[in-house]
């Protein structure tokens, strides 16, 4: 029997065992290896099951395992591997409610509710323009100019250093953060009225597009 290759990527070292997805039967070990280098998919990761008696070994999926495991106790596979992809289709519920929780929180909505929060901050602070959101305390823009196009597209970087390419967008998380109220909301109201007042760092805008070109 070949011995597996083993190999340090990234400073983890494969093969490994990791955790087994849910919904599969007790029994199994999942190990995680990588294609060697004269794959054409060297250094891509794959899993194979084994039976934690030895029984069964490089099994290629979760169907092909409930197929082994139902085997070896006689019984039909077809309804131990529904209860499989039951559980998969509620964890993938449950991961895509907490991604759009989070999006939200962020201020990162969709849809008709993107248009609804990007209305509220235009109708309390009006329409963001490029030298109001550069003199934002904190706030930090790149111009990066195109020679093929002429076009130089703004990237505005805040303090957390998190980029935004659409003022949109960022208009859309001033609606949400006013919507959700608290520290939050006040925190950009207090921004927006310090790069109203910076007057100085308004002008520099138009003299960044300049100077990139």
């Amino acid at each position: 029997m070949s011995k597996a290759l083993v190999q340090t990527i990234d400073g983890i070292t494969y093969p490994r065992q990791v955790p087994m997805p849910a919904g599969m039967p007790e029994g199994w070990k999942a190990i995680e290896q990588v294609y060697g280098p004269t794959s054409k998919t060297a250094g891509r990761t794959y899993i194979r099951y084994n039976s934690l008696d030895g029984r069964h070994r490089k099994i290629l999926g979760p169907k092909q395992v409930v197929q082994a495991h139902c085997q070896d106790l006689g019984i039909p596979w077809e309804p131990e591997y529904a209860k499989y992809e039951s559980a998969m289709a509620d964890r993938k519920a449950i991961e895509s409610d907490a991604r759009a929780r989070e999006r939200e929180a962020r201020g990162q909505v969709e849809g008709e509710q993107r248009e609804e929060m990007i209305a509220l901050s235009r109708a309390r602070f009006g329409e963001l323009k490029g030298p109001l959101v550069l003199a934002f305390p904190g706030w930090k823009c790149r111009w990066d100019f195109m020679p093929e196009t002429q076009q130089t597209p703004k990237v505005f970087t805040s303090p957390d250093g998190r980029e935004w390419k659409l003022l949109k967008d960022l208009e859309c998380m001033f609606g949400t953060r006013l919507t959700q109220g608290g520290k939050e909301a006040q925190d950009i109201i207090k921004m927006v009225e310090a790069g109203n007042a910076n007057l100085t760092a308004q002008a520099l805008f138009s003299e960044g597009s300049r100077r990139c070109k």
